[in-house]
């Protein structure tokens, strides 16, 4: 199994082959730490991670740049090919490094991370996060599509990456990302409504082009994203796609103390009211 942790500044991964046991032949007794981007307050932490047919751990997450603005953030690490496994791939990025800011100056952050092609070896990546338009001060559903190099895909949206606000709402991110074997991808994450101040769960789904998915939510305010709304504040962590293209979303609910949230969709957007109570 692998798994990320975090620290002040660095990304840290460790693998185990039993539960409870590091894996020694990985890294330095099975733990990896690892700088990416300028070091320093914030520094950089690992939130998500996949692993390629190669074998290969990529994690994503959050660093500094050299202007000391947190941007978001991939590593791919070996297990075999190179020197030593548990090291940088550093045919990856800039030595195994790819610091992404979705197109921004302001701040932006990778949460979720998901492979275009599960099984093959030169996989693009999808990742996704939030991030803040020049000027907005307000936070935005990003994502981006990155070759197997870990440089943006031009064939996602012309720029390998999209913003997407909600509307209705003051800010926006996402946690989670399921991509479609069909070439869709959802995001999922919370938005803080307007002028109501409440964060509910929010959806955005895009067809393979970058453009987002009108058959998603096809009659809401703005065909391809959704919030689902709960009485109190909700944030949406999770997702999973059924085989019937349902979808479900989990997170929390309540404030300041809170419960365990879900919702489920329809494949084409709009709550399963044979699901909980009307969808929730």
């Amino acid at each position: 199994t692998t798994t990320t942790s975090t620290s002040t500044s660095t990304s840290t991964t460790t693998t185990s082959t039993e539960p409870g046991s590091l894996d020694s032949t990985f890294g330095s007794g099975g733990i990896v730490t690892t700088q990416v981007g300028q070091g320093g307050s914030p520094g950089s932490d690992g939130e998500a991670v996949v692993v390629d047919a190669s074998g290969r751990p990529v994690v994503a997450g959050a660093a500094t740049n050299s202007s000391g603005t947190p941007e978001g953030a991939v590593a791919r690490y070996c297990t075999t090919g190179c020197s030593a496994s548990g090291y940088l791939d550093t045919s990856f990025g800039s030595s195994g490094k790819q610091l992404l800011n979705f197109g921004v100056t302001g701040n932006s952050e990778a949460t979720a991370i998901a492979l275009d092609s599960p099984a093959s070896p030169s996989s693009a990546l999808w990742v996704a996060g939030g991030a803040i338009p020049s000027g907005a001060g307000l936070g935005v559903f990003a994502v981006a599509k990155l070759t197997s190099t870990g440089s943006y895909d031009t064939s996602f949206n012309s720029t390998g990456y999209e913003l997407t606000p909600i509307p209705g709402t003051d800010s926006s991110g996402a946690s989670a990302i399921y991509h479609y074997p069909s070439g869709k991808t959802l995001l999922v994450g919370t938005a803080e409504t307007t002028p109501a101040e409440v964060d509910d769960f929010a959806f955005v789904r895009y067809d393979a082009d970058g453009t987002l998915d009108t058959t998603f939510n096809a009659t809401g305010p703005q065909p391809g994203t959704e919030l689902v709304s709960f009485p109190e504040n909700s944030s949406a962590v999770a997702v999973y796609v059924d085989s019937s293209g349902k979808i479900l979303a989990v997170g929390s609910y309540g404030s300041p103390s809170t419960d365990f949230a879900a919702a489920r969709l329809n494949p084409n957007g709009g709550l399963d009211t044979s699901f909980g109570s009307g969808g929730t």
